[in-house]
């Protein structure tokens, strides 16, 4: 007999597997993960039609199929049906046991089939749910594990609409779960089963409280003892109690466990996260066997919050500082390791926070678990978000999501709040098709839901705060909506989306003026930001690093000043994956305080300064480390520009190539000098009392003259007021300027602007590049472009994009025939041009919309030999319509 050797190896591996949960079952409860080896089919099919294997590839588990499709393209990734399908073998051990399949999530609505037989269908995405198999196993055989995923737009599970991309998958983890056939209650929407609280709780004394229900699904009565140990994070026991229950065969009672009074607890706060531990035991009174056991971590503490002095944690004021995060990562979309999750909780304690939303539905079990470890109080949600269905179904998944969130989190010390709704009225507000009595219905429906689940929030759960998060509109006043819950936060972009980042406090003050019992919290804002972008003089919605740096140090100022506020979360932690997004980085929502890959933007460090009280100093522009710029009216070789320093130090002294330039009191945190760099190696070295930075600045400084030009290559951004620093390349970028005899720059023409408050010329993704900042912005209508550059042969290449999608269409039509052509005028704003390079046409008749479409990004190369002294001369000649070019570079060969 011949035995290959994936045979044998599986062989091994289910004997191994056997015995391990065999020594298992001697706990009362086993959980295992099954993540490993799934296969996994794109699109959907019935299940008794045969699939080519070749059309499954082996996956593991979290995993998601549109951790590549929702950032390429249109942004108009895979909504639809995945299957994933595995093999389980289920030890003959395991027989007079109950066994579970338990999923931590999977987006979003879930069927599940084991054995062709189904077994449980869940909907919504976010939150866990699980299933009994035990009369559907085969012992010591395979099982086939079939599940049926579909993340397609449903009115009837929220989130109907939202600022983040919907990723389809299994991606959280997957467990088998085995327990006694008499356990604590495991079909209580896939929660413990247990839960703990503190009741009459002081500084002095306090008292635990342990509840559930106890299940016996065995053919007799039985005896039994519930215990819970109550031990300190040495594992000292600190106290005890018991209850005694007799349970006949097939039925279900409550428990319920109230300490004696423990004296001086020790308290959970942010600064001292310390953590019991309650061991809660079914123990079988004949003999002494235990049936099954829950271990969970707790934390005492109390809260409260004021509509006058904000919030309070065991008693003492508390300033909630912190940010939003999604659960998405570079790479991965949302299937991600236990190990990011925890990461990032780490990264936003690291940077001062207290304080975390986690936004817009409930997160990995791994983050709130890190929460209670680290010390961040947390605000859980569900995902109502922009909008409701006004059907049954809808607001059963909306309460169905609500129970399970808060069962399934109830034991977190770390969350103090539950929200239900974000945003809701937004897509109401500005749907202008809307009737009056489409708007009247669509209130209507929006407040019975919003009272139902406040309702049951507030049964589940009366000492947690209610929350719900409103964008800037006083629809949500005028329909009362925000008097339902016991806390509002309001989402402001002052300064973004709207002009004045100083409009925030009044905003602010009026709300409080005009209702002044309701506790307020600043729940998202934040500007968009590129770490590739840079400016010295920051505008509204350019995407720069700089105004990011503005727009914080505005809102943590009006937010720490006023006492009613109970505290602010940026949006967002980190940039995440946003499908419909249209900004400097395709289909990613920028408003993080790190990228994507969790690399921290300067203001990462601006919070730092703020926050924390051990001493911070962090000289900004790491991600601006290679420079080029002209020298400075006063020549010598120099350019200076200002390097700006966060700290909570009273001062700081900064050396640039080991001389000092002085020391400098700090203002807001901030510490701003001016620094003479030269071509060359920079070196920075702050120091403010005993602690230093250092950071490198590589700047290459063209002269006044360019003719006194060691040259390499200058790159201009048309049209732009920024630098912008090509990641893959290394090359950098220089905002446009006016030419200067002997300099660079361009002779006249205008920045093409959408719209006149911004910077950013067209608000769309350019196809055909990563580098959508070149090609956003340009110059409209420009005599030219002159390089006062010394004779020599040179490389010039120029960017082009055609920002108007009506002309782009609309152009081929115009050359349809020539018949067409001589008969018709093209619209007035196709644009037709000829470009010259010092008297030569390189380019005759172009036609961007024509030959390439709107937002499509266009490159072209030309050799050009200047000579005679007359450096390169580029001519824009306009055959019909304005010229635009978006980018030039000029390289010496």
């Amino acid at each position: 007999m011949k035995y290959n050797t994936m045979t044998m190896c599986k062989g091994v591996l289910i004997l191994i597997q056997a015995i391990l949960w065999s020594t298992a079952l001697g706990q009362g409860r086993h959980s295992e993960t099954i993540n490993t080896g799934w296969q996994f089919h794109k699109g959907d099919f019935r299940q008794d039609t045969k699939v080519e294997e070749s059309d499954w590839q082996t996956v593991n588990i979290p995993h998601t199929w549109n951790q590549k499709d929702a950032f390429e393209g249109n942004g108009k990734y895979y909504r639809g049906v995945g299957w994933y399908r595995k093999a389980v073998i289920i030890p003959e051990d395991w027989k007079g046991r109950k066994i579970y399949l338990h999923f931590e999530a999977a987006n979003q609505e879930t069927q599940v089939f084991l054995n062709h037989e189904p077994i449980g269908h869940h909907r919504g995405g976010y939150n866990a749910f699980r299933y009994d198999i035990t009369d559907i196993v085969q012992y010591g055989k395979t099982n086939q594990l079939r599940v049926k995923l579909d993340n397609r737009h449903n009115w009837n599970i929220p989130p109907l609409d939202a600022d983040f991309t919907f990723y389809g998958g299994i991606y959280r983890d997957v467990h088998l779960i085995t327990v006694s056939p008499t356990h604590f209650e495991m079909d209580n929407y896939a929660s413990d089963g247990v839960f703990v609280k503190a009741e009459d709780l002081s500084e002095a004394s306090g008292k635990l409280k342990v509840w559930g229900k106890v299940k016996n699904e065995e053919a007799l009565t039985k005896r039994l003892l519930v215990k819970s140990v109550l031990k300190d994070a040495d594992g000292h026991t600190v106290m005890e109690t018991s209850q005694k229950l007799k349970l006949a065969q097939g039925t279900t009672t409550d428990f319920m466990l109230m300490s004696k009074a423990i004296t001086q607890p020790h308290l959970w706060s942010p600064e001292d996260p310390y953590l019991y531990t309650v061991e809660t035991k079914l123990i079988e009174q004949k003999t002494g066997k235990v049936l099954d056991e829950v271990e969970t971590s707790f934390g005492f503490r109390w809260f409260s919050i004021d509509a006058d002095k904000g919030f309070f944690l065991n008693g003492k004021h508390l300033k909630l500082v912190g940010a939003n995060r999604h659960q998405d990562y570079k790479g991965l979309g949302n299937a991600l390791p236990n190990a990011i999750h925890r990461k990032d909780m780490k990264l936003l304690k690291e940077m001062g926070a207290n304080f975390i939303r986690i936004a817009h539905y409930p997160h990995d079990p791994e983050v709130y678990k890190a929460c209670d470890e680290l010390g961040l109080l947390s605000w859980s949600e569900i995902p109502v978000i922009n909008d409701v269905t006004d059907t049954e179904e809808y607001f059963k998944v909306c309460t169905d999501m609500q129970l399970e969130h808060i069962r399934q989190n109830y034991n977190h010390p770390s969350i103090v709040m539950w929200g239900y709704m974000n945003e809701i009225f937004i897509r109401m507000v500005f749907n202008r098709k809307m009737t009056k009595e489409d708007k009247d219905a669509k209130i209507d429906a929006t407040l019975r839901l919003a009272r139902k689940l406040e309702d049951i929030t507030r049964t589940e759960d009366a000492e947690r705060i209610t929350v719900m998060a409103l964008h800037g509109d006083q629809v949500y006043n005028e329909t009362g909506i925000a008097d339902i819950p016991q806390l509002i936060g309001w989402n402001l972009y002052y300064g973004w989306y709207v002009d004045d980042i100083y409009g925030l406090g009044k905003f602010l003050d009026e709300e409080h003026r005009n209702h002044p019992e309701r506790p307020l919290f600043l729940s998202e804002y934040g500007p968009g930001a590129d770490t590739r972008i840079n400016t010295f003089t920051p505008k509204i919605y350019d995407f720069s690093a700089d105004y990011q740096r503005l727009y914080h140090s505005g809102y943590l100022t009006q937010i720490l000043e006023r006492d009613y506020m109970a505290g602010m979360t940026a949006w967002n932690f980190a940039d995440f994956g946003s499908a419909g997004r249209h900004d400097t980085r395709p289909f990613i929502n920028q408003k993080g305080l790190m990228n994507y890959d969790r690399q921290p933007k300067d203001v990462y460090y601006l919070y730092q300064s703020y926050l924390l009280k051990e001493p911070v100093l962090k000289i900004t522009g790491g991600a601006f480390a290679k420079r080029q710029a002209m020298e400075g009216e006063s020549g010598k070789g120099v350019c200076n520009q200002d390097v700006i320093i966060f700290t909570n130090q009273p001062s700081v002294e900064l050396f640039h190539n080991g001389k000092s330039l002085g020391i400098k009191n700090a203002l807001e945190k901030q510490v701003v000098f001016s620094v003479p760099f030269k071509s060359g190696d920079n070196t920075l070295k702050a120091i403010a009392g005993k602690t230093e930075d250092q950071l490198i600045i590589s700047f290459d400084v063209v002269p006044q003259e360019l003719s006194a030009y060691n040259f390499g290559e200058i790159n201009v951004n048309a049209g732009a007021g920024y630098w912008f620093n090509d990641e893959t390349t290394g090359e950098v970028w220089m905002p446009d300027r006016k030419y200067q005899k002997g300099q660079w720059g361009y002779i006249e023409g205008e920045p093409y602007r959408k719209d006149n408050r911004t910077w950013q010329g067209v608000p769309r993704n350019i196809e055909g590049t990563d580098n959508d900042p070149l090609f956003q912005n340009m110059r409209v209508n420009p005599k030219g472009y002159t390089f006062d550059v010394t004779d020599g042969n040179y490389e010039v290449t120029l960017y082009f994009v055609e920002p108007n999608a009506k002309v782009a269409n609309e152009s081929a039509i115009y050359e349809l025939s020539a018949s067409k052509q001589q008969n018709e005028t093209p619209r007035q704003d196709v644009r037709i041009f000829n470009v010259k390079m010092n008297g030569k046409t390189v380019l005759e008749g172009f036609n961007i919309g024509k030959e390439f479409g709107a937002f499509y990004g266009v490159e072209k190369t030309y050799s050009v030999k200047a000579e005679n002294g007359e450096g390169i001369q580029i001519v824009f000649e306009s055959l019909h319509g304005q010229p635009l070019v978006s980018a030039l570079k000029v390289r010496k060969q």
